[in-house]
């Protein structure tokens, strides 16, 4: 995508405040990849705006007009990586459009933050590795409810994933994160391409969290999980950062690392969001097949009945529950500060859970 990202979006701007008088003249519009004749022809942008890079100016000639084209503003909002961060701005606030810009270099990405936070704004992250589902959703939304900007980073990390396969396969859908984190309310969908050098040679291990449960069955999946988020601080900068509780573990980690380090970073947690049949919403459920997904929603049931018989019996009545159950394997079921812990291999995906004990009334 060719173009100035000031005289991308000065053409947007035109054409969402007279698109629709029928003044289609000029190809600006290709700068945004969205066809040809949309826009106006770099006179017409001056005559109207005067440089859209100062907010008086563009918001003054928006307001001297009478039509505002929501429509158009939403077309493109998904491209919204080429547009100028002026122009996003105009559209929040004369048409109450929720833009998500598209960043993918680190450089940019920093910018942008320091950008912020010089106004005054603050800046929460939620970290994810793509593939957005609800559980996602809510953590977007709470995100936009403890700060100014959310900025949604999706990148697979490979330094957590102890199975090449399972880093492989792990599942991608672009077009869709775009709309979800749009319709969410993020301000930045953050997709780097790479955050390893080629000799990286810096890590961040926490040793005492990352005990037992997973991290005693995947080696070195925690030390690529904190240094990717300590990546991922150092270049978004926030001061919230939100996380999901099915998670457990992880998020545990991630509090004694920013704890240790003194990141100036609050963590927050969200309850783990589920399905219908209790199953906790992962990304990597989408690599199940429909008899997979029964059986993981078995599994599902039999943590949560597992749970109700209290910490001394709960292990080994997940055991029993799950005894027999065809295509799963049982990999670990522990009991840690109240709560069962339990993860499963189901055909090639792998599934964790945990359920607190049900207190005594």
């Amino acid at each position: 995508m060719g173009g100035s990202g000031t005289e991308a979006g000065a053409a947007i701007v035109g054409v969402a405040a007279v698109g629709g008088q029928g003044r289609f003249v000029g190809e600006v519009g290709d700068d945004l990849g969205v066809g040809h004749g949309i826009g106006f022809t770099d006179s017409e942008i001056e005559e109207l705006f005067l440089g859209v890079s100062d907010h008086g100016g563009a918001f003054g000639a928006l307001n001297s007009l009478e039509f505002i084209d929501r429509g158009f503003f939403e077309a493109v909002a998904w491209t919204a990586d080429s547009l100028s961060e002026e122009v996003v701005e105009v559209g929040r606030h004369f048409v109450g459009l929720r833009c998500v810009k598209i960043m993918t270099k680190t450089a940019e990405m920093q910018k942008a933050s320091r950008a912020w936070r010089r106004r005054g704004q603050t800046v929460a992250l939620v970290p994810t590795m793509g593939a957005l589902h609800d559980g996602h959703v809510a953590l977007i939304r709470r995100a936009g409810k403890l700060a100014d900007r959310v900025v949604v980073s999706a990148y697979v990390n490979p330094t957590q994933f102890t199975s090449r396969e399972d880093y492989r396969q792990y599942p991608q859908r672009g077009a869709a994160d775009v709309q979800r984190a749009k319709k969410a309310g993020a301000d930045v969908l953050f997709r780097p391409k790479i955050l390893y050098a080629k000799d990286a040679s810096t890590w961040v291990e926490e040793v005492d969290r990352s005990r037992g449960r997973c991290g005693a069955r995947r080696p070195g999946h925690f030390r690529g999980v904190a240094t990717v988020v300590m990546k991922l601080f150092g270049i978004v900068q926030p001061q919230v950062a939100v996380f999901g509780e099915k998670d457990k573990q992880q998020c545990e980690v991630i509090e004694r690392m920013v704890r240790d380090l003194f990141c100036a970073v609050r963590i927050v947690q969200l309850p783990t969001i589920r399905e219908k049949d209790g199953l906790p919403m992962s990304s990597r459920n989408l690599r199940l097949t429909s008899g997979e997904r029964r059986t993981a929603g078995r599994w599902a049931k039999a943590v949560r009945e597992a749970s109700q018989a209290g910490a001394g019996r709960s292990v080994a009545k997940l055991k029993f529950l799950l005894r027999g159950l065809p295509g799963l394997h049982l990999e670990y079921a522990e009991v840690v500060e109240g709560q069962l812990y339990g993860a499963a291999r189901v055909g090639k995906v792998r599934l964790i859970d945990h359920r607190p004990f049900r207190r005594k009334s």
